[in-house]
């Protein structure tokens, strides 16, 4: 059974524009942890909007001298795309023997017929198979949250019990959830100890970019 990782924020920023960076796949590269090259080598069709996504992509990860090399399957919904979705901002990659659990509603530009990306080989692609994890799902989540701090004190930081519809500030829980399985048991002792920081490293790295960024 993959074991699951997860970490939480909540961001000071309009939930479209934390969704165009985290879905900027090309840019992982340069700033999240232990990623050294993140390259796009399919989009998907136009969404209902008009826009196409990354739709695979081949992800290379190094840490302590070991480099591997991940194929995904890229999956994003924008804020509010998809029958019955209020809002919520979704981007998920899948590689190894995951299957994605998001609705074909919600991914029917990735489910058609998808362009290769210009300047994407073969050799990338091939890249991309690794042995190493059986099973990798990594899905991040937006959701609008509506803060409205109380009666002098607008510095104060989001609270869940502070969500309100009217005179409310625009902010964004941003949620990061890591499902994975290794190939090999040894693999899964030797990382145990760090494994459980890497969620929580991923999420400040986005609050860092995003800082940057807006």
């Amino acid at each position: 059974k993959p074991a699951t990782l997860t970490a939480s924020r909540v961001l000071p920023y309009a939930h479209n524009d934390l969704f165009n960076i985290i879905a900027d796949v090309p840019s992982y590269a340069t700033f999240l942890p232990y990623c050294q090259r993140s390259t796009v080598t399919k989009w998907s069709a136009a969404d209902a909007h008009g826009k196409r996504w990354p739709s695979e992509a081949t992800l290379v990860v190094g840490y302590v001298g070991v480099h591997e090399g991940f194929q995904s399957k890229v999956y994003c919904v924008a804020p509010g795309e998809g029958k019955g979705n209020t809002g919520v901002g979704i981007v998920e990659a899948v590689s190894g023997n995951g299957q994605t659990r998001l609705g074909p509603d919600l991914i029917a530009h990735h489910l058609q017929d998808a362009a290769p990306s210009e300047g994407s080989t073969q050799a990338e692609a091939a890249e991309g198979d690794s042995g190493l994890l059986t099973h990798l799902l990594t899905r991040w989540t937006l959701r609008p949250f509506m803060f409205k701090p109380p009666p002098g004190e607008g510095d104060a930081q989001p609270r869940p019990q502070d969500k309100a519809d009217d005179e409310a500030l625009s902010q964004t829980e941003c949620s990061v959830s890591i499902e994975y399985a290794f190939a090999n048991p040894i693999y899964g002792a030797m990382s145990a100890g760090a494994a459980p920081f890497v969620a929580e490293r991923m999420i400040q790295a986005f609050e860092e970019r995003v800082k940057d960024v807006l």
